[in-house]
């Protein structure tokens, strides 16, 4: 007997809420092309460095380089490049779009993991409707990049927790280290990886030489 065909709709219900969400992020940002509440202290020179970038300053370009090797440096690099390329302060928030875009559709696929395909649906919905991340997400909130970068991070892990595949080591040590070089609450995000990850090496059968190259990558 064939099993039973899956259904698309689950899937659709959660791209939907995602979608919806990032419409209505961009429609907020329409009316509103302000800079954003700066709550993480890392928009404050994206003007000036936005300006050094479009007008091929030298020393304003090395400045920019120097700042990837600072906290939150590559995400300060983005935001002043989508500033240079649009010439409107609010491109800034574009991150956000796909950061929150992107907690949605991971968190949903969390719970498809383990609740099956509704479970999953029903996950993007709930999410989707959070103030913590509607409302705050439109305010360059530094923990949406964290969450996003952690979430995606863990569903890689539950995919393959044994990290035999190269593909999971490099998700877990990219996204690690990018999580640790935003800001110092980067180690409590970072901590959501490092206990799966340490029990992958201690119980869970891991190959220690590819749990040795995310932890040296952090």
């Amino acid at each position: 007997m064939a099993p039973p065909a899956r259904s698309a709709t689950p899937s659709a219900v959660a791209i939907f809420a995602a979608l919806l969400v990032a419409l209505a992020h961009l429609r907020f940002l329409w009316l509103d092309a302000r800079l954003p509440r700066d709550l993480c202290l890392c928009l404050t020179k994206v003007p000036e460095d936005a300006a050094h970038l479009a007008a091929a300053n030298p020393a304003g370009w090395m400045e920019i380089l120097t700042g990837l090797t600072q906290s939150s440096g590559w995400l300060h690099t983005l935001d002043v490049t989508l500033f240079t390329l649009t010439g409107r302060p609010d491109a800034v928030q574009g991150l956000d779009v796909l950061g929150i875009s992107a907690i949605v559709l991971l968190s949903a696929g969390l719970a498809r993991r383990f609740g099956g395909p509704w479970a999953g649906a029903t996950t993007a919905l709930l999410v989707g409707a959070m103030p913590g991340l509607v409302v705050e997400g439109r305010l360059g909130w530094i923990h949406v990049p964290e969450a996003a970068l952690t979430l995606g991070g863990l569903l890689a892990w539950v995919a393959d927790p044994t990290l035999t595949r190269r593909r999971t080591v490099s998700v877990l040590a990219v996204f690690g280290a990018l999580i640790l070089t935003l800001r110092p609450s980067g180690l409590i995000w970072a901590g959501s990886l490092a206990v799966p990850v340490a029990w992958s090496w201690r119980f869970g059968g891991a190959d220690r030489a590819h749990v040795r190259v995310v932890l040296g990558a952090w």
